[in-house]
């Protein structure tokens, strides 16, 4: 993944200020907000800020003004999931790996189930290693599917959230393991 080279930690600091309680971006002397918020393709808000004509994600902005330069192979991570919790303690820096093992499920998927698809009437079980899909097996039920997904990803250090261990179980409390579609 590349990004967009970031102005300097110095130049930063020249322009913008920083509340790690509330984390709000503001520009300097005139104490307005600094970014401005777009809908990314999943529908998440996301913030910005343009400096010399040029957007830059908040949370790296915010990162870099408060640390240093982001290392090429990281990213900062929303902990909570919430891309709109800019506070300092939401934030941290993580591997791109780490940050892809800790998404939210897609919009386009129709089991509820990062990982799990609906192909030949079945369920099938896929989980990403290294960058690769590697494919875990098929399976007759959401709940079995479910249960493999799981334990592959705990594995590999995958977050309940990614793995949508509380979607899961209210899906079994409704009982909608029975009612989703298999074609």
């Amino acid at each position: 993944m590349k990004f967009k080279a970031l102005p300097n930690r110095e130049k930063l600091k020249e322009l913008l200020d920083y509340d790690k309680g509330t984390g709000a971006l503001t520009w300097k002397g005139t104490g307005e907000i600094a970014t401005y918020e777009f809908s990314d393709y999943q529908g998440d808000t996301r913030k910005n800020v343009v400096i010399d004509s040029i957007a830059y994600a908040s949370t790296r902005i915010i990162w870099t003004l408060l640390f240093g330069p982001i290392p090429p192979d990281h990213v900062v991570d929303h902990i909570d999931g919430d891309t709109e919790n800019e506070k300092l303690d939401n934030l941290r820096l993580v591997s791109i790996g780490e940050n892809l093992r800790n998404q939210k499920k897609r919009i386009n998927n129709k089991t509820g189930i990062p990982g799990i698809s609906i192909y030949k009437g079945k369920f099938r079980v896929d989980i990403c290693i290294r960058g690769k899909q590697q494919y875990i097996g098929r399976f007759d039920d959401l709940e079995s599917a479910f249960n493999a997904r799981y334990e592959a990803g705990k594995k590999l250090g995958y977050t309940d959230r990614h793995l949508c261990l509380e979607e899961f179980e209210e899906m079994m409390k409704v009982g909608m393991n029975k009612t989703i579609p298999l074609c």
